[in-house]
């Protein structure tokens, strides 16, 4: 089993390493009060993209205001956790999403398109992870619900991501990446 992809905080930074970035505009024009904040990865499951000692400064998102598209490597506050995992944000609200049973697992439909990941390859999951994300696919007739997001590592066979522990509600989401490959790219439309 890989590590998860999480970030710690960089002990020893200086405070002026703490960036703020004040008055980002949003949706509704309002301000939006972010800070940048250095850390370190631990875990492979976004290899090759990051690797475990990487350092990395995340955009964090206190107010939940700063919207969150496809594509982008978000910080996800696992509740049993006290570092974050970067994931990478596969499908949104109001995007349409499934399995497709193949010989050799089941692979991530999205919007009607196979998922992949980083390096172009498809997901491939197999029988528990395709069952626990077909499971979240019937609560809401295949459709990602308001506030709610699916997560992946860049692993194909799944990591600890929406494959095992399902749609992420948006106030879990604490944060995107702010410095490294701004968006995961993503064959889902």
């Amino acid at each position: 089993m890989h590590m998860p992809t999480v970030v710690s905080r960089r002990i020893g930074m200086p405070a002026a390493a703490m960036i703020w970035a004040i008055a980002l505009p949003t949706f509704a024009e309002t301000p939006c009060l972010t800070n940048a904040e250095p850390r370190i990865v631990r875990g492979a499951s976004l290899a090759p993209l990051f690797r475990p000692g990487d350092e990395v400064i995340l955009l964090m998102d206190p107010e939940q205001c700063l919207p969150i598209a496809r594509g982008e490597i978000v910080a996800y506050q696992n509740p049993s956790r006290l570092d974050p995992f970067l994931k990478i944000v596969k499908a949104i609200p109001g995007d349409r999403f499934g399995l497709r049973k193949e010989a050799d697992g089941w692979r991530l439909i999205v919007n009607g398109e196979v998922v992949t990941n980083t390096e172009g390859l498809p997901y491939l999951f197999g029988a528990w992870r395709a069952q626990r994300l077909s499971a979240e696919a019937e609560k809401d007739a295949g459709v990602i619900p308001p506030e709610s997001y699916l997560l992946l590592g860049n692993l194909v066979g799944g990591s600890i991501d929406s494959s095992r522990f399902g749609l992420v509600a948006r106030a879990r989401i604490i944060g995107r990446l702010a410095s490294g490959p701004p968006r995961a790219p993503n064959r889902a439309p």
